[in-house]
């Protein structure tokens, strides 16, 4: 790369993702959450159980959800928007009627790369139930070396259950192919000397062409977020069916084959006004890897949707969507989960 796109790519990134500086402190939830236990109950429907005899396994984890405290945790001044809060409370409040007591917390867009939030939540559920993703500056790690951000703060996170950095480009309409693979390459490299960590990557599926050129080159595990970034679903099925045979959707299935590259199924709601048309998307990445490729996630509290979606009716589908195949159900709320990040590990906080 010559000097002067080394610049460009500075100055874009750093204006891209300008953050407030915050206190480095990391406040604690109350210590009853720490030691608050879900009595969880089978929650799938009457309705839901005529259609399937499948069950939720214990220990499920739900792989992606927000917490936001805007009082203990100000929202920083250059957010995009002002979110509601979802307080952990009532986030366990969710995952008890999903009857999906593990949880995967990630860092929400409105907080940039102030990580105290999700630190604290993660302090106070413990890492027998809850896994994070933080975000990290990236002007940061485009003008230092790697060992500028500090190995003691990546081994204290980890003990808290963190397990993988978040990349979140799918708003963005200024990225190129080597922005985009340099962004990659920099974060991969932050974390080289973590075990267990994936990079948790929300960008649009037609970037995943300029992530397949590079993906052998990383350590770290990739998960795809909200069906890999599949853009909003057009009404007329012959213009689905061309997404589902095109280039981009080809690129993701050669991805998924690689045993360190995950997919969530995750905010329908983003992608289209009707479930059901996601059905053979749906079934086509549970038939990778015989079912192991995939992870389950409600995306609560469904940010800028949030009285408009109830994750039980997605949690209901998906189960029908696995035709009986309990083992399916296994790896889909369990054990891919346990596999991708580290969830058989804990630690003493």
């Amino acid at each position: 790369m010559d000097k002067k796109s080394h610049h460009f790519i500075v100055f874009a990134a750093r204006n891209r993702f300008k953050h407030s500086s915050r206190s480095k402190c990391c406040p604690s939830f109350p210590v009853s959450y720490h030691l608050q236990k879900l009595h969880t109950t089978r929650s799938v429907s009457q309705e839901s159980q005529k259609n399937h005899n499948l069950s939720i396994p214990k220990d499920a984890w739900d792989c992606h959800i927000h917490v936001t405290d805007t009082k203990k945790f100000p929202i920083n001044v250059h957010a995009s928007y002002q979110p509601h809060d979802a307080l952990l409370p009532d986030a366990l409040k969710n995952a008890e009627r999903l009857n999906l007591p593990n949880v995967v917390l990630v860092q929400p867009s409105t907080y940039t790369t102030w990580n105290n939030c999700l630190l604290a939540a993660l302090k106070g559920l413990g890492t027998h139930r809850a896994r994070g993703i933080v975000s990290l500056s990236l002007p940061k790690l485009y003008t230092s070396t790697r060992k500028e951000v500090e190995d003691s703060s990546l081994k204290r996170w980890h003990k808290l259950g963190v397990r993988g950095l978040r990349i979140n480009l799918k708003s963005d309409e200024f990225w190129k192919r080597d922005l985009f693979q340099n962004i990659l390459y920099s974060h991969d490299l932050a974390i080289r000397r973590m075990e267990n960590w994936c990079l948790d990557l929300y960008v649009g599926l037609d970037m995943l062409p300029a992530l397949e050129e590079i993906v052998d080159r990383f350590r770290a595990k990739i998960v795809l977020a909200h069906f890999a970034g599949l853009p909003k679903l057009p009404e007329n099925a012959k213009e689905r069916q061309k997404i589902l045979k095109g280039d981009h959707w080809a690129c993701l299935l050669r991805l998924l084959e690689r045993q360190k590259v995950f997919v969530k199924v995750s905010a329908p709601y983003r992608i289209t006004d009707n479930q059901e048309h996601l059905e053979p998307y749906f079934k086509s990445l549970i038939a990778v890897r015989g079912g192991e490729a995939v992870v389950f996630a409600s995306d609560w509290p469904h940010t800028r949707f949030e009285d408009k979606v109830d994750a039980k009716e997605w949690l209901d589908i998906s189960l029908k969507w696995c035709e009986d195949n309990q083992q399916l159900v296994e790896k889909l709320f369990k054990t891919n989960a346990e596999r991708l990040y580290d969830a058989t590990t804990t630690y003493a906080n």
